[in-house]
């Protein structure tokens, strides 16, 4: 953790597994996204997991954009 530094406001963390958390942090949050890498089925198939996951992060930053402001 020594390359994020310290002093975050809010600190996200997108991934099921343990993700460490700068002790400083104020807000944290932790949204449950699949990994997309784990996808089956073709390239089509596998592709509109990633889609889903960006665009599912996409609309909760913009949530989170407008909380803050």
């Amino acid at each position: 953790m020594d390359e994020v530094g310290e002093g975050w406001d809010v600190v996200v963390t997108v991934c099921d597994s343990s993700c460490p958390v700068p002790p400083r942090s104020g807000l944290k949050l932790s949204w449950r996204f699949p990994d997309p890498s784990k996808a089956a089925g073709d390239e089509e198939q596998q592709l509109a997991v990633f889609r889903k996951v960006r665009d599912g992060i996409a609309a909760r930053v913009r949530a989170l954009a407008r909380r803050l402001n």
